[in-house]
């Protein structure tokens, strides 16, 4: 349900979501069933395109919670295959965006908290806090040919837990922030993109064993 009230534009969602795993199982696993209720409210307050504001919440209980190995090459991670979780997920999002716009420039930023239960046992992979800010500018050159974007952003990562299966150590992660920049060239139907991550030049520690660590 979403309404307009001039500025003000609310809207309520709720949502059954059911999802049948058969494949990519653990050893032993046998085929279940992942049962989802979501439900959430957003509002946003919006002055045309030059700048709009939205902030939400979001409520997520789970049954059957399916759950793989934490690591980022999915091929290694699917070796492990999914398995269920007992007991019941519980989980709250809360989130806050905003975004302006003024001639050629325009930033955004947003943060989002997240709460948990009932997964005691199970390292919490997910940070619980996280925040994103950016700005960026949109020029063309040589006469109109050639559009150019170029874009700032910081993002912040929470504490997050270390699992153990996926790395062999255990612990809490500290959180840290992080700089990237992206310049983006059209000309025609061609597009050049050209991005620089990690510009603070730190090696973060991550939930799973970085190869490059025990070399």
């Amino acid at each position: 349900w979403t309404a307009r009230r001039g500025v003000l534009e609310p809207r309520l969602y709720a949502e059954r979501l059911l999802t049948p795993l058969w494949s990519d199982l653990a050893p032993g696993t046998t085929p279940f069933l992942q049962a989802a209720w979501v439900a959430g409210a957003d509002l946003a307050i919006a002055r045309g395109r030059a700048a709009s504001l939205v902030c939400g919440v979001t409520a997520l209980d789970v049954q059957g919670h399916a759950h793989m190995i934490a690591y980022p090459l999915r091929d290694v991670a699917l070796r492990n295959g999914w398995s269920p979780a007992a007991g019941t997920r519980s989980a709250v999002l809360g989130r806050l965006e905003g975004q302006a716009r003024w001639r050629a420039l325009s930033a955004d930023a947003g943060a989002w908290t997240l709460t948990r239960t009932g997964d005691s046992g199970e390292p919490r992979t997910e940070p619980g806090s996280g925040a994103r800010a950016g700005v960026e500018t949109r020029f063309r050159v040589f006469a109109g040919d050639l559009g150019m974007r170029v874009r700032l952003e910081a993002a912040y990562v929470g504490e997050r837990e270390a699992d153990p299966s996926a790395g062999g150590y255990a612990g809490t992660l500290p959180g840290y922030l992080t700089w990237s920049g992206v310049a983006t060239a059209t000309l025609g139907d061609a597009t050049l993109l050209l991005r620089a991550d990690q510009l603070e030049d730190t090696r973060h520690p991550e939930t799973w064993t970085d190869p490059l660590s025990i070399v």
